[in-house]
Parts: C-alpha cells; sequence; structure tokens
C-alpha cells in the first residue's frame, strides 16, 4: 500500500519601493532644441544597499524622427554597494500629475543589465503639451518604483497526509531544523 504526503511552503518576492515627484517649474519659459534633456535631481531606493537614480526629460524630442514626442527617461546612476550588481529587476509607474490629478501614466518592467537607461521614447504627443502642464506652469513627473530585492521561503513543518491529519507539532528542534535544512529535497514514502 503507498501513502502521498503533503508539505505546504510558500515563497515570498521582497522589493524596496520609492515614489519620487519631480516638479518642473516655469515650464513655459523652456526652450530646448531636439535632443537636449534636463535631468532631475538624483533619488535612491533602498535602505541597506542604496541603488542611486534620476529621471531624463526630453521636451523636444531625443531625435529628428520623434520630434513630436515629450520623451523621459528613468537612468541607474550607481549602488551604495562597492560589488555592482548583475542587473537590477525594476518595475517603475511614471505619471504626469496636472493640479493634483493623474493625467498620463504609463509603467514598464525592466533589467538594467546591458543599458543604464530604459524609458518611454514616445511618452506624450507634444501636440497634447497643455494636458500636463499645470495652471501654475509647472509639470509633475511622478516615477514609482519598487526594485526586486529578494526571495524568501517559508517551510509548514505539518505533514498532510492523504487522510487529512496533521502531525502534532515536532517538540525536537533537532528535528525541526533537519526538516528545514532539507526543505527543497523531494521525500518519497512507501507503506508496506
Amino acid at each position: 500500500m503507498s501513502s502521498t504526503q503533503q508539505f505546504e511552503a510558500t515563497t515570498t518576492a521582497t522589493s524596496d519601493k520609492c515614489i519620487y515627484k519631480w516638479t518642473i517649474r516655469n515650464y513655459r519659459l523652456i526652450k530646448t532644441k531636439v535632443g537636449d534633456s534636463i535631468s532631475s535631481p538624483e533619488f535612491s531606493v533602498g535602505n541597506d544597499d542604496k541603488k542611486y537614480f534620476n529621471m531624463k526629460l526630453y521636451p523636444a524630442g531625443e531625435s529628428t524622427e520623434s520630434a513630436e514626442f515629450f520623451f523621459i527617461y528613468l537612468t541607474y546612476l550607481r549602488t551604495d554597494s562597492t560589488k555592482n550588481p548583475d542587473k537590477i529587476v525594476c518595475r517603475s509607474t511614471v505619471s504626469i500629475i496636472n493640479d493634483n490629478k493623474v493625467v498620463h501614466h504609463s509603467t514598464i518592467h525592466q533589467d538594467f543589465v546591458h543599458s543604464s537607461s530604459w524609458g518611454w521614447m514616445k511618452y506624450f504627443n507634444l501636440k497634447s503639451i497643455d494636458k500636463l502642464i499645470s495652471s501654475n506652469n509647472s509639470i509633475t513627473i511622478q516615477c514609482d518604483l519598487e526594485i526586486f530585492k529578494d526571495y524568501g521561503s517559508l517551510f509548514d513543518p505539518n505533514i498532510i497526509n492523504n487522510e487529512d491529519e496533521k502531525m502534532e507539532e515536532i517538540a525536537d528542534p533537532d528535528i525541526l531544523l533537519d526538516i528545514i535544512r532539507f526543505q527543497n529535497v523531494q521525500i518519497q514514502t512507501l507503506r508496506q
């Protein structure tokens, strides 16, 4: 006679989050050529191992082929760690806020591996730029940035067998440590 045992575990991805608002005042005074950019002050995400970013805005477009669009880039600058990570996995939502109301937003998931910048090359058509400029002549760009940090796993030492009975809590801590140590091992039991 055979039996089946069921073990339960959960894995949770953890992340660091940041909400960054950048306001450009007197926006209508800005006169840039295609390819000219404005950079935000840098900001950081995380506590122990901070990662630094800034935003780059191309008010007249980045290139002549797309000069009718407002461009926004998120740029990874550096980390506090002495060892640079192989990649940084993140999700970012960039929103334009006009008089406390989100008028445009876009979300992307990106890995900063080979490039230090990611962005929205055709974020907003310049023909409709007035929708982005507030009544006090400013543009506010908000970046909601979430960076993957790590996985955390928890193992439930309770065993559920095919009769839906749970074993009593394990009183001996050495046995519990052995169970946790082998949590990624597949266990087969045979009943004769």
